[in-house]
């Protein structure tokens, strides 16, 4: 690298230690303009890409890096990095586009391997995300997360023995991973196992309570046994970690309302509408309210909630 442009470099990273962005970014930029060999310049504009999004500036920030790209199209850190940009943004096929390019070259990169088989899932294109998956465990045969999305996709497709197969696998090689343990609940569920569905719905919420859908899960298998109280207790723990999951107070006021504990539950339904108006359609069609909607609260709700949704 030039003299100068190895000056700018330094002090670049210089104020990037001592807390200063925006100098870093300008002193990347001075580099630039000294920087002969391709390879320094793409790395100059990797770094801008780096620090720029960490300054919050994501547009500016994938602008830098398919700068980098354009110089070096094998550049691999800054085709993962945008990669995971372009997820953050919700841009899933041009995330997939960026890992693809680099499987072209480096097939056995599993972190990228994992990234391009869990979105091509997410994006519809389960049997490539199998073979993907499966390459996966030709590399680390223990790999907990490629077990449990297998065991998923399978779950998914109801074929149950391979489902439990893989999530068996991947608890044996962790029993700390939240997500094989609600899954695989999931699975005991489907067939009938309840009181597996439910020790492993608790081992899940010990281990993650900030996930929503456990407490969600294993409220319906007590609604469905009429342990309605039950039900209750476990909703009320997980409001108090997930405070905005308006499923769980609907839920909630589904169970208040059976017990004909009317003004809970419509505490609960003010709340979960507040989070998300769209439930007000559930509301007027479930029959968990048929009793309630003779009450006076329950149209003075209905009523108030109308004219939020006319407003």
């Amino acid at each position: 690298m030039e003299v100068k442009a190895k000056n700018y470099f330094l002090l670049a990273e210089r104020s990037y230690l001592d807390g200063d962005k925006e100098k870093a970014v300008f002193f990347y930029n001075k580099a630039i303009e000294f920087i002969s060999d391709d390879n320094d310049k793409a790395m100059a504009y990797f770094n801008i890409g780096v620090v720029k999004n960490e300054m919050g500036l994501i547009s500016e920030s994938i602008l830098a890096l398919e700068k980098a790209i354009g110089i070096n199209p094998n550049y691999t850190d800054a085709l993962k990095y945008l990669g995971i940009l372009y997820e953050e943004i919700g841009d899933y096929k041009k995330a997939l586009d960026n890992y693809k390019k680099i499987l072209l070259y480096n097939g056995d990169d599993v972190d990228v391997l994992y990234n391009h088989a869990r979105l091509s899932d997410l994006l519809g294109d389960e049997e490539l995300a199998l073979s993907e998956y499966f390459k996966i465990l030709e590399l680390e045969e223990d790999n907990i997360y490629v077990l449990n999305n297998i065991g998923s996709i399978y779950e998914g497709r109801k074929d149950y023995d391979k489902s439990l197969y893989y999530l068996k696998k991947s608890l044996e090689a962790s029993s700390e991973y939240y997500l094989s343990h609600f899954n695989i609940a999931v699975v005991y569920k489907e067939i009938k196992k309840t009181d597996f569905a439910v020790k492993h719905y608790n081992i899940a919420k010990e281990l993650n309570p900030n996930y929503d859908k456990i407490y969600l899960n294993l409220s319906e298998i007590y609604i469905e046994a009429k342990k309605y109280e039950d039900a209750i207790s476990v909703l009320s723990e997980g409001i108090i970690f997930n405070s905005n999951a308006s499923d769980l107070y609907y839920n909630r006021a589904c169970c208040y309302a059976i017990l004909k504990n009317y003004e809970k539950a419509i505490s609960d339904l003010y709340i979960a509408t507040e989070i998300d108006k769209g439930l007000y359609y559930w509301i007027i069609a479930d029959n968990d309210f048929e009793l309630m909607r003779k009450t006076d609260l329950y149209k003075k709700f209905i009523n108030e909630i109308s004219d939020v949704k006319k407003g």
